[in-house]
């Protein structure tokens, strides 16, 4: 039998096409939607919380994550469109014939990829850790060296636009959108696919009690590419460059992340879903993403002087991003991918940013490069990256 999180994915997304844009296991940042019931019914109650285990791998530990001084277990977290309560509460009901884990609510709206087409950088480490192709620019964030032979890693959907850049075009930096480039980072060499889902979507089924429907398909699981460097290039072989290992095992609710983008320089925050799946929308389509990670909270202010009031995760132009553990490990746990803003006055007020695994990332890049393998590719990043926030 499917289990609860196999149940929600495999309804929700057919049966609520225009409200649910994901669906992940984890703790919210604050408080869910409080979806009020009609004035002459009462509230139904919130089942009691258990532990949820992933569509697949180990399960996820039962740990309580410390949110604000409250205790949490991992729940189910639907995100959806800003609709009026009557709308949501449907997609709450459905969620709680579905399963008996609590269910909470977030209204984000869809997700979007994070290359930027306008603006410049405020990153600290122009022009090195750009990939800016014309129409487009995203972080480059880290060296990939395997095989004898190093490459920048970034999102596919920042220098390769899926197979619309050409092979072996130049990666350069500062990008064409931050001014004239200096120099030639390296060329396109290497990215990842991304597969449109099948359209028309499956139907949903007939009743409660029917056959579980499809989810959408196919399920991608990276957006990487791969600039290759000349073997003559000096670009990062400054002695400020420091190893990083790949997180290993599985990802902890409340692990503590940071980065270095292009666009809003070194940040922190903290993991809050695991297992998310969803659309995500790139320049060139829409796109269904499973085993996902997302980072919220923790919005860091800026100066009094400037606006907006607060920094978030990341932005536009930071796709690509090496997301690290924000300790003295400095383990590498994904790259910055998309994100989604949740609006709610009173509820959680910020950016929900979705991180590809990095585990992922080594094995599906690893599969393009004749002779490598994941444990083999070695990702370095400039020793400034590595210091907590």
């Amino acid at each position: 039998m499917a289990s609860g999180f196999d149940q929600l994915r495999d309804h929700l997304f057919i049966e609520f096409p225009r409200l649910v844009t994901g669906i992940g296991i984890g703790s919210q940042p604050s408080t869910d939607i409080k979806v009020k019931a009609p004035a002459d019914q009462p509230a139904p109650p919130e089942p009691v919380a258990k532990e949820l285990p992933p569509a697949g791998g180990d399960p996820v530990a039962p740990k309580a994550v410390e949110d604000g001084g409250l205790q949490r277990v991992p729940e189910a977290v639907i995100f959806v469109e800003a609709a009026p309560d009557c709308e949501l509460e449907k997609v709450r009901k459905r969620a709680q014939e579905l399963t008996d884990t609590r269910v909470s609510l977030l209204r984000t709206g869809r997700f979007y990829g994070l290359q930027a087409t306008t603006g410049g950088s405020t990153s600290f480490y122009t022009p090195f850790q750009f990939n800016l192709p014309e129409a487009s620019a995203g972080t480059l964030g880290a060296v990939a060296e395997v095989a004898g032979k190093k490459y920048a890693l970034c999102s596919n959907h920042a220098i390769a636009h899926n197979g619309r850049v050409p092979m072996g075009a130049p990666v350069v930096g500062p990008g064409t959108l931050d001014g004239p480039p200096k120099e030639v980072v390296g060329s396109l060499s290497h990215f990842i696919e991304l597969k449109a889902v099948n359209w028309p979507p499956p139907p949903p089924p007939p009743s409660t009690g029917a056959t579980p429907a499809t989810r959408p398909k196919p399920q991608n699981t990276v957006d990487c590419a791969l600039a290759e460097i000349p073997p003559q290039s000096n670009i990062f072989n400054d002695p400020n460059r420091r190893e990083v290992k790949p997180l290993p095992g599985n990802m902890t609710l409340g692990t503590g992340v940071k980065k270095t983008g292009r666009t809003t320089g070194k940040t922190s925050s903290d993991v809050r879903i695991l297992q998310w799946e969803g659309y995500i929308d790139m320049s060139f389509g829409s796109f269904y993403f499973e085993d996902m990670i997302c980072v919220v909270g923790n919005e860091q202010p800026q100066t009094p002087t400037t606006k907006p009031p607060f920094i978030p995760f990341a932005a536009m132009g930071d796709s690509g991003a090496l997301v690290l553990s924000n300790d003295l490990a400095n383990q590498a746990v994904g790259l910055v991918t998309a994100r989604a803003f949740c609006p709610d006055p009173g509820q959680y007020h910020g950016y929900v940013v979705v991180v590809c695994p990095i585990n992922s990332v080594l094995q599906a890049l690893a599969a393009k490069i004749p002779g490598a393998s994941a444990s083999a590719i070695m990702l370095s990043v400039n020793r400034n990256d590595l210091r907590p926030l």
